[in-house]
């Protein structure tokens, strides 16, 4: 998802490195998804959202390593269901 994708309201506080590592993070996560299978349960766009906003929570809650945030949203992605 590439940061222009993130919903503004979302990543307004974020800086240009912050949503390139939050871009990143969301690119990988949503490829182990899809690999995994658990992204074709529902709906692509609100799932991609969905993960979307967990990645960005995580990230305003201090999470900063990509590899974390990355296990940490896939985490709550997977609890959600």
């Amino acid at each position: 998802m590439p940061a222009s994708q993130f919903p503004s309201r979302l990543v307004d506080s974020f800086d240009a490195e912050t949503l390139r590592v939050l871009t990143t993070v969301f690119e990988d996560a949503w490829q182990r998804l899809q690999s995994s299978g658990i992204a074709t349960t529902e709906d692509c766009d609100l799932a991609r959202e969905r993960l979307a906003r967990c990645i960005v929570e995580l990230a305003k809650q201090g999470i900063s390593d990509p590899h974390q945030l990355r296990d940490y949203a896939l985490g709550e992605f997977g609890r959600s269901f």
